[in-house]
């Protein structure tokens, strides 16, 4: 069995003169096909007759003969659109991305392959055939120009009727295969629009869904007298990190003296309020909402009972909500920045992926009868695997 490549070439479907697809295909009695023009301006250029692939030379100038097959073929692949396919498969074939269409070159070269069969098929039917093999080679020095004219028809002759057979036997073939690549590709190109349509539904209803609820942002700053005394602030109140040693502060009575932790100088005590903060790079962390009564003094168990609603990434992977009981968190994509919505009369803590708009928990159907803060703990920074600041963010509109 012939071996045959899955690729159309360029030298089935493009003139080697100009290297573009056949316009007016003509063969020539070496076996070479050009475009009509093509072949015609080469030889009006030179002294003698002389094919541009093989070199071989003609005492007189040959008479063209129409490639049937190669017009046919043409011919079909500008009638299906297949030409524009042709083009695609021409080009260099890059990492399989979605596109606008939702086709990759690689799926095309192998909607392709059907095609090339066809081809490669009709090479093998007439290339014992080719005008080259039909006579034996002899001195062109000894011909006559009336011998030369009369082997050149013969040649012409015994070559057309063989591409006509071959032509013949397939054209009712690549006429199938034409429509059935057409609908395959329809059938792909469907089938990925309404695959990416899907998706950009949902990336844009998350993204309206934190459009909307950042209209409660507000603007939220640190508040040192809270501050457990390792903590670094930043002088406008937005960053924190843990330090390596503590800081010589007053005991103030709403400092936390044992929980690295911080809470919000702003209060809130009605309506809806939303915050983000930024935990890039960071391996523990804490964020949230606490009541105001809270106990700042000695160990502290987070959870709700004890006035908390947070939630904490621990060892850099495994993230939770510190509900009654603990609820673990599992997260396709890692947020680097959380935002915090609450909507105090609903009795809703609420948190987000800021950058993708991405649910993440919700503690529901609580009841607030005091003034609630933003609360951060950044963990300790264990060395440099956990230094990063948490970084209080704001949109501006």
């Amino acid at each position: 069995m012939v071996s045959h490549t899955c690729i159309l070439s360029e030298e089935q479907l493009q003139c080697s003169i100009c290297q573009h697809m056949f316009t007016n295909p003509v063969c020539i009695p070496c076996g070479h096909t050009f475009c009509l023009s093509c072949i015609s301006d080469y030889w009006d250029g030179r002294q003698q007759e002389q094919c541009p692939n093989c070199k071989e030379v003609f005492l007189v100038r040959p008479r063209l003969s129409v490639n049937v097959f190669v017009t046919k073929l043409i011919n079909r692949l500008r009638r299906s659109g297949l030409d524009n396919v042709v083009q695609i498969c021409e080009q260099p074939v890059s990492e399989p991305h979605s596109t606008t269409t939702g086709l990759t070159a690689g799926r095309t070269l192998l909607l392709l392959c059907i095609l090339a069969v066809a081809v490669g098929y009709a090479a093998h039917v007439f290339q014992d055939t080719a005008p080259s093999k039909l006579a034996e080679p002899c001195d062109q020095r000894t011909l006559t120009q009336e011998q030369e004219m009369e082997n050149s028809k013969k040649l012409r002759d015994s070559f057309e009727g063989n591409m006509q057979k071959a032509v013949t036997n397939l054209d009712r073939k690549l006429d199938n295969l034409s429509k059935k690549v057409s609908v395959l590709l329809k059938n792909t190109l469907k089938i990925h629009t309404t695959k990416l349509g899907k998706v950009s539904e949902k990336e844009t209803a998350a993204e309206r869904k934190l459009k909307n609820i950042r209209q409660y942002e507000v603007d939220v700053t640190l508040d040192p007298d809270t501050a457990h005394p390792s903590l670094l602030l930043s002088s406008d109140g937005k960053q924190l990190w843990h330090g390596h040693t503590q800081q010589n502060l007053t005991n103030h009575p709403k400092r936390f003296d044992y929980c690295i932790s911080v809470l919000g100088k702003e209060g809130f005590n009605s309506g809806s309020f939303y915050y983000e903060v930024q935990v890039k790079g960071k391996t523990n962390w804490d964020l949230g909402v606490v009541r105001e009564s809270i106990n700042r003094k000695g160990k502290i168990v987070l959870g709700p009972t004890n006035g908390y609603w947070t939630i904490w990434l621990r060892n850099d992977e495994n993230y939770a909500a510190l509900d009654m009981p603990t609820v673990p968190i599992s997260l396709k994509n890692r947020p680097e920045t959380v935002g915090v919505f609450v909507d105090y009369e609903e009795g809703l803590v609420s948190f987000y992926d800021g950058d993708s708009g991405g649910h993440i928990y919700s503690f529901t159907g609580l009841s607030f009868t005091e003034t609630l803060y933003p609360y951060f703990s950044p963990g300790l920074s264990s060395g440099d695997k956990n230094s990063a600041p948490m970084i209080i963010s704001r949109h501006v509109f």
